[in-house]
């Protein structure tokens, strides 16, 4: 097989997960791939397009492939996508008779956009434990301190009181509402079939039945239309997920404020300094703001990216192959840093009292029980 060999850099482990640097590896994504191509015969097959025998030589070839990920990635940017050099790998796999099967009516969009949901459902499967352990620690944290007593602060300057629960209850819609979106958004994840130029008229009357049966097989939607120049799957999933980072961001600035020296009405898990012994600094909420700040970054090369040019796009297209996967990385590095930063955060309620500045216990009250009504409503 000819093309570029490359060596991919080793991502920075402040920036991603070890979970999803497996999910977006590169022999992931081929594998990913393969299975897209499996179930496009063995679909095909169901229906009556392709030959049993066939589809059946598919699948073993597709389980039995063991291909260099990362010449193939390399060789596809030669060819324009990847899809190319591994459809050579698996036809020269293959007999004559069934190789001509092989992607029969498909396109290389329809492989790797498939692959991408399938690979984005296994991210966003991935990310969820930490949302729901930073939903139920805010969640805690937010009953147990109702009416605990905080200095409000607008403008980082004081202002009326609050209790440390309300700023919590806070803490937990934005985390909740995220995780509600991202869960929404897996399961109604699409596959894309389109062919050439988005229909399937070689699949003649066959079509509606194998987008079907393939959509079955994978656990994907079967969408109305292809999608190859209508990106809003894409951006849903991008936009989400730098949702959830920055609803962590919220957090972690929120938590590096108030455990300052001068406030500390807080205390986290402190990092060291080379040069001041004496600092304890939230290395946590530093991981998460930085990591949030390079998702919204990067997601904005997919959610103001350029329209798709006619039936499939050049160039604009081609660039979610860069920014989705760091989309996943750094907000999987957003949420884990702040899930450990929670899980070691201590409240200080005496220290916060120190800081108040009027309030009677009838207002703390009056707050705590708006955080009641807020723990308690369902969105």
């Amino acid at each position: 097989m000819r093309g570029l060999t490359v060596a991919l850099p080793t991502f920075d482990p402040g920036f991603t997960t070890a979970r999803m640097t497996d999910v977006f590896s590169g022999p992931r994504r081929i594998a990913t791939m393969l299975g897209v191509e499996r179930a496009l015969a063995a679909a095909q097959a169901t229906a009556g397009l392709v030959p049993e025998d066939a589809a059946a030589a598919i699948a073993r070839v597709c389980a039995s492939f063991d291909g260099d990920a990362e010449a193939l990635l390399g060789a596809g940017w030669e060819a324009g996508t990847v899809v190319v050099p591994l459809l050579d790998a698996l036809r020269a796999a293959l007999e004559p008779e069934d190789a001509r099967w092989l992607h029969f009516g498909a396109t290389t969009q329809d492989v790797v956009d498939t692959a991408s949901m399938l690979q984005a459902r296994d991210g966003l499967e991935a990310v969820a434990p930490d949302l729901d352990r930073i939903a139920s620690r805010c969640r805690t944290l937010a009953t147990f301190h109702r009416a605990t007593g905080a200095q409000g602060r607008t403008f980082l300057q004081s202002a009326v009181p609050t209790t440390f629960g309300h700023r919590a209850a806070g803490w937990w819609v934005a985390v909740d509402r995220a995780a509600q979106r991202l869960a929404a958004i897996r399961a109604a994840l699409p596959l894309q079939l389109g062919g050439p130029v988005g229909h399937l008229a070689a699949f003649g009357a066959a079509a509606d039945a194998v987008r079907a049966e393939m959509a079955r097989s994978l656990g994907l939607a079967a969408p109305v239309l292809a999608w190859h120049a209508d990106r809003q799957p894409v951006r849903d999933v991008v936009s989400a997920l730098a949702e959830a980072a920055n609803a962590a961001a919220k957090i972690a600035l929120d938590v590096a404020l108030l455990a300052q020296p001068e406030i500390a009405e807080v205390k986290v898990r402190a990092g060291g300094s080379s040069s001041m012994p004496h600092k304890a600094n939230p290395v946590d909420a530093m991981r998460a703001l930085a990591a949030a700040e390079a998702c919204g970054g990067v997601a904005g090369v997919v959610t103001r990216g350029a329209p798709q040019a006619l039936e499939r796009g050049l160039g604009a297209w081609h660039a979610e192959a860069f920014a989705v996967p760091l989309v996943f990385h750094t907000a999987a590095a957003a949420l884990e840093a702040i899930r450990r930063c929670l899980e070691g955060l201590e409240p200080d309620p005496a220290r916060m009292a120190a800081h108040l500045r009027g309030g009677s216990p009838a207002d703390l009250e009056a707050i705590a029980v708006e955080v009641d009504r807020v723990l308690r409503s369902k969105r």
